[in-house]
């Protein structure tokens, strides 16, 4: 694992870049990815894109401060540091077009917010631990892996595309 330099980072700041990266994200798509982002930086680099605690609401994992104070969107950041950047990329690639519901049903089928809720069964806005998102992260398919390996290089001022074919 490399080492990350972004230590701290503001969920707030990753989720206004989110915004401006996907015209009409919605609040609940903005938390699935929130928790998709931190669970891939914590197995890919060790430690967490953000400082924010993920609760598991019953919709799914959920960042309450964000959820209670939502971010404006606003000119893209120049502060977003590389390996935060490839992560955010990969999961932006893979659940860009993804509704709602089918990111709701994502969540609730296996994972951190199953094992934190004991399959949906106690709800009470419990955290989900790193070391959960972690592991489940690193389980994720070995498909991703030439995701991870492309965004290496991909130049960060062009979108980048997972799959071209």
């Amino acid at each position: 694992m490399s080492s990350s330099t972004n230590a701290g980072s503001s969920a707030f700041a990753i989720a206004k870049e989110l915004y401006n990266r996907i015209p009409r994200l919605s609040k609940l798509n903005l938390h699935k990815l929130l928790f998709f982002i931190q669970a891939e930086h914590l197995a890919w680099y060790g430690n967490p894109a953000f400082t924010e605690s993920i609760e598991a609401w019953e919709n799914g994992p959920v960042v309450a401060d964000i959820w209670h104070d939502r971010p404006s969107r606003g000119a893209r950041s120049r502060s977003i540091p590389q390996d935060l950047d490839n992560v955010m990329r990969s999961v932006v690639a893979r659940f860009r077009g993804t509704r709602g519901n089918n990111l709701v049903a994502l969540v609730h089928e296996e994972g951190p917010w199953v094992e934190a809720t004991e399959c949906g069964t106690v709800i009470s806005n419990q955290i989900i631990t790193h070391e959960a998102m972690r592991e489940y992260a690193q389980q994720l398919p070995k498909e991703l892996e030439p995701i991870r390996e492309a965004l290496k290089d991909h130049p960060r001022d062009r979108p980048f595309v997972a799959d071209p074919r």
